[in-house]
């Protein structure tokens, strides 16, 4: 199909890498939240070798941290530690594109290229400060590079491709399942290629064994936990997939893109399917195409992997292990959009782009960001007199009050904090509170609450005669709540 015409195609393509940047650089000044913040503390080591020996302590392997400690070297590094995320998911949008006119044609390209720059989830780990984006980022590069290795029999490709594909297990272990779906296309394929893919493997491979007694040694305990949010169940993997595509990770797909959102969508992929299945009953499809192979591969394989995954252990389902996915399921919509007739075809895309920018807009509302920790710093910067206490509560973090989190996240509680303040954890409220008498002053509570703005006066708190002065609420994706307490009068 050549209604879209090289030249327009690139000039779409640079404005719609410019709008992802755009989108991307509009959130990255939110709060840190969740596992953002066991990043900080690894990425403020001094050198490189302290990044990589405190990530062996965690269930991550090195690549983004070390990436991350560079650019925190650039300014704040409560924001410059999310600018490889950015760079990665801005870079993603022509990859994509460029993998497309390979795969699916130039319409569906442009239209997967369209979906992964405004994607809710696309944007949510554009701007999160962990390995997510730079994934998506390199198995988009890394199966280019592979189709193109193939196609020509180029060295420099197969090059490209082993450098690729040696930083996926680096940045994030389920990279491997990318590899899988890669190695199993040839294998299916292009078997006439089956020693450059061998080769390939075997460095890849050979890449990653100085880091396997690492990886051998981190705890998996920390995973276990992710069950009791997220559990394998049929409905919670449908939950989850539909937040991985259209929706948001943090939200459900019912309210963002919201069911009119999903509808479109659902109805574009359904009608698209049908068209493709009466050609292939008209005999006007012969076989199916091997490079559309290869992107059903790299939606199967890491779906199927995280269920084996959930399966053999740790009970969990969470939509951003899928991330390996994101490049082929937007290719493969945009090519289900375009097997319908052109005219319907065109508009078709029109609408399942503008379904998932429907989600992108909803995102970036207030009560869809990520909690305002850093405005509730703020706040509390601007009205605590010195010497006065701050009290914060486990769920400022944005995770589940454990000890295991506390201990690991403690560092970094004060971190949007621009003064010096005397923080102390909600179990040591009455010695704030004596202190705060012997002074004269007042205590500050700061409180994550996920779930509405109802938020009861925390009377447990309260003590030696001090009272509720005032409430500061900052909205995001829960409300962040600061009480002040004073004595009357």
């Amino acid at each position: 199909m050549r209604a879209i015409t090289a030249q327009p195609a690139t000039l779409a393509i640079l404005a719609l890498t410019a709008v992802a940047l755009a989108l991307r650089i509009a959130v990255v000044d939110q709060s840190l939240t969740g596992d953002e913040l066991l990043t900080l503390p690894i990425v403020s080591r001094p050198a490189p070798w302290d990044v990589v020996t405190a990530t062996q302590d965690t269930v991550n392997p090195p690549l983004f941290f070390l990436l991350a400690w560079a650019t925190a070297k650039l300014g704040d590094p409560t924001v410059w530690i999310r600018m490889p995320s950015v760079i990665a998911g801005a870079a993603t949008v022509p990859l994509v594109f460029a993998l497309g006119l390979r795969t699916v044609g130039r319409p569906g390209a442009l239209t997967g290229a369209a979906l992964v720059a405004i994607s809710p989830f696309a944007i949510f780990y554009g701007t999160e400060a962990r390995a997510y984006a730079l994934l998506i980022f390199l198995v988009t590069l890394s199966t280019l590079a592979l189709v193109l290795a193939v196609a020509s029999g180029r060295r420099r490709w197969w090059v490209l491709y082993i450098l690729a594909a040696a930083a996926m297990p680096y940045t994030h272990y389920f990279g491997v399942l990318a590899l899988a779906a890669q190695g199993l296309w040839v294998i299916v394929t292009h078997r006439d290629q089956l020693r450059f893919l061998l080769l390939a493997q075997c460095l890849v491979i050979a890449a990653f064994i100085p880091w396997l007694p690492s990886y051998l040694g981190q705890p998996r305990g920390d995973l276990d936990g992710l069950g009791f949010f997220k559990p394998f169940n049929g409905s919670e993997a449908v939950r989850e997939s539909l937040r991985f595509f259209p929706g948001h990770p943090s939200f459900p797909a019912g309210q963002i893109p919201g069911r009119w959102g999903l509808a479109l969508v659902a109805l574009v992929i359904a009608a698209g399917l049908a068209a493709a299945a009466r050609r292939r009953a008209d005999g006007r499809f012969g076989r199916p195409n091997e490079r559309v192979v290869l992107l059903v591969l790299l939606v199967a394989v890491p779906f199927a992997g995280l269920v084996l995954y959930a399966l053999s252990g740790p009970d969990f389902y969470i939509a951003r292990y899928l991330s390996p996915a994101l490049p082929a399921v937007v290719l493969l919509v945009g090519a289900l959009a375009f097997a319908l007739p052109l005219p319907v075809a065109a508009c078709a895309a029109v609408l399942t782009v503008a379904a998932v920018g429907i989600g992108t807009v909803q995102s970036l509302q207030a009560d869809h960001r990520r909690p305002g920790f850093r405005a509730a710093a703020r706040y509390i910067d601007a009205h605590a007199r010195p010497g006065e206490s701050v009290l914060s509560s486990a769920s400022t973090l944005g995770v589940p009050p454990t000890a295991r989190t506390l201990a690991r996240l403690a560092p970094a509680l004060d971190v949007n904090f621009e003064r010096e303040h005397s923080v102390l954890n909600v179990s040591e409220a009455r010695r704030a509170f004596r202190e705060a008498t012997a002074s004269g002053g007042r205590v500050f509570l700061f409180l994550g609450v996920p779930g509405d703005l109802s938020v009861p006066q925390p009377v447990a708190v309260a003590s030696e005669g001090f009272g509720l002065e005032k409430q500061a609420i900052f909205r995001g994706e829960y409300p962040v709540v600061v009480y002040t307490y004073a004595r009357p009068g």
